[in-house]
């Protein structure tokens, strides 16, 4: 067997101290333990034809200039640009458009999406984007123009920092039928005593338990972006448990009622696996701190 290398020779060989290949390592690690990150190379840096690099010195002129608006905060405020990177200018008969509203549009569907389903771009068509707002069929397209790089690899904790009471009346109404990670604790308010099986009582419990802990209130301890690692660990998945509560629990009628009703979004299904609510600890649930309303 051969003997193990001298480490700490072999790096000051190569010029690298122990603490700096740490540090390196441990940034490899927590980059590769999360979703891709976004560097330069995923960005197309376009502009139209008009393009004046000596006047159209910030975000906004190259938005103007038909910029993608993602595309020019970044080119602006993004650290370790690559020196030899340059903007494209495009022909003047490939020069796009600038729709305000488009934009403007595409940044709310952007936050709609994250904040009800936790993804940059929602599934299905929400009617709340497509009708109430008449973003049309073709919605998505205006998240995606935000910027020519992959919308996915953005961050999206940002999505907590949005005041809620500075969006319009209609949109504060929509958003607060329900924010992403919370169909099941929500629906709970909606099984009533009568609603339980004979001697369910260990359901009728928990269920009890899982109300007070949330008060019937919408947590971004809860939200998929956002939540607790502590809670993760106490729980698993809290979805699944209540789930399988309300499967083995509820009576069927009543399920079927609330899945019609769109408060749950299927008739909930037993899962063995997330049985565990029979004597589950609720005293172990760690404190919501993070309300959303």
């Amino acid at each position: 067997m051969q003997a193990a290398p001298d480490w700490g020779q072999l790096l000051q060989e190569i010029g690298i101290t122990a603490a700096d290949f740490y540090q390196q390592i441990v940034g490899a690690v927590v980059r590769g333990s999360g979703d891709p990150a976004l560097s330069w190379d995923d960005f197309t840096f376009e502009v139209n034809s008009d393009y004046d690099p000596m006047a159209d010195t910030d975000s906004m002129s190259l938005i103007k200039k038909g910029m993608a608006p993602l595309d020019a905060i970044v080119w602006f405020s993004g650290q370790g640009r690559p020196q030899g990177l340059a903007i494209g200018v495009r022909a003047q008969a490939d020069n796009l458009g600038v729709a305000v509203n488009d934009i403007y549009s595409g940044f709310f569907a952007w936050y709609f999406s994250l904040y009800t389903q936790g993804r940059a771009i929602a599934q299905g068509d929400p009617n709340f984007l497509t009708g109430v707002l008449t973003m049309g069929p073709h919605w998505a397209d205006r998240i995606t123009a935000l910027s020519s790089a992959d919308i996915n690899k953005f961050p999206d904790t940002w999505v907590k920092y949005i005041d809620l009471h500075g969006l319009s009346a209609k949109a504060q109404n929509r958003l607060g039928l329900g924010a992403g990670g919370h169909r099941y604790t929500s629906s709970l308010k909606y099984i009533r005593p009568e609603d339980f099986l004979d001697g369910m009582a260990d359901g009728a419990n928990f269920i009890t338990g899982i109300r007070a802990w949330t008060k019937d209130r919408v947590w971004w301890d809860l939200h998929p972006i956002t939540k607790s690692g502590a809670i993760i660990t106490v729980t698993g998945s809290i979805n699944k448990l209540i789930e399988d509560c309300l499967a083995t629990c509820v009576k069927p009628a009543r399920l079927a009622e609330l899945s019609n009703a769109r408060i749950l979004h299927h008739v909930p299904i037993a899962t063995p696996t997330h049985s565990n609510w029979k004597n589950f600890n609720l005293a172990l649930l760690p404190a919501l701190n993070e309300p959303i309303f």
